[in-house]
């Protein structure tokens, strides 16, 4: 674990080095910047947690630091209240706590979605785990902010302790029906090279619910998707325009040469 943790922190260097816009999607926030905790840090979050972290978690932490991570930060916390308005949708299971999830219920809910047929483009919608508690009920650490009142979360106990989900904030169903928080799995789905790439992207579907990202899965995949999303730039800026052109009739101007020629100097 701890040679998969120095390559990961590998490629975050590199990220840090050729990311100079801040172009990835919450990098202007933590700029790449991480700060271990100490052995303190770590002890202290666990009490309060009532249980030992997961390892996976805990090594990162230790070796390379909060700061860095998906969307705008990497800040473990417990207990933090998650604020928002109600969010309306449809739900494929509702439970009193993520907790209370099982292996065999989230594999159901997963078999459920690919009994369905895909969408023009290839995918399946993914799967919502929905709860009567609100912020999803007690056990799940808040891994850091994604933007609006989103984060992301991982279970501390039961069978699904370690995995990523992504949670949104209170909702209610279309009948006026107040419920917890809606959280999607995190792995489900893989988009690849990147999915700001609408044009090649791919997506790459995890089957089996033990499958799930763990901590590292999900930083792993942040990572390359992101660095390849920066090294190709100019490919997605071409795609946008593409896009724009052909949904909503206009296109913006190139980069001009000077701009091209500092983005190839800045990735060496």
């Amino acid at each position: 674990m701890q040679a998969r943790i120095e390559l990961l922190s590998d490629k975050l260097k590199r990220l840090r080095k050729i990311d100079r816009n801040f172009v990835v999607f919450g990098a202007s926030g933590h700029r790449y910047k991480t700060k271990p905790w100490s052995q303190s840090d770590i002890e202290q979050l666990s009490h309060k947690a009532g249980v030992e972290l997961p390892a996976d978690l805990r090594l990162w932490l230790l070796s390379v630091g909060s700061g860095a991570g998906p969307n705008y930060d990497l800040k473990p916390c417990y207990n933090e209240p998650l604020g928002g308005m109600p969010h309306k949708g449809g739900f494929h299971g509702t439970f009193d706590q993520l907790t209370d999830v099982r292996l065999e219920d989230m594999q159901g809910l997963m078999d459920e979605v690919f009994s369905q047929t895909p969408d023009k483009e290839g995918y399946f919608e993914v799967p919502m785990i929905t709860t009567r508690v609100e912020d999803g009920g007690a056990g799940l650490l808040s891994l850091g902010f994604a933007g609006c009142s989103y984060d992301y979360v991982m279970p501390l106990h039961g069978e699904l302790k370690g995995k990523i989900f992504y949670r949104t904030e209170e909702t209610i169903d279309d009948e006026g029906n107040e419920y917890g928080s809606v959280l999607w799995p995190q792995g489900f789905c893989g988009i690849y090279p990147s999915h700001h790439f609408k044009r090649d992207a791919k997506p790459t579907y995890r089957r089996n619910a033990s499958d799930l990202f763990s901590f590292l899965d999900w930083m792993e995949y942040w990572l390359d998707s992101s660095i390849y999303f920066v090294e190709h730039y100019d490919e997605y800026e071409r795609q946008l325009n593409d896009w724009r052109e052909e949904h909503l009739g206009w296109r913006d101007k190139p980069p001009n040469l000077l701009t091209r020629m500092m983005r190839r100097f800045r990735l060496r």
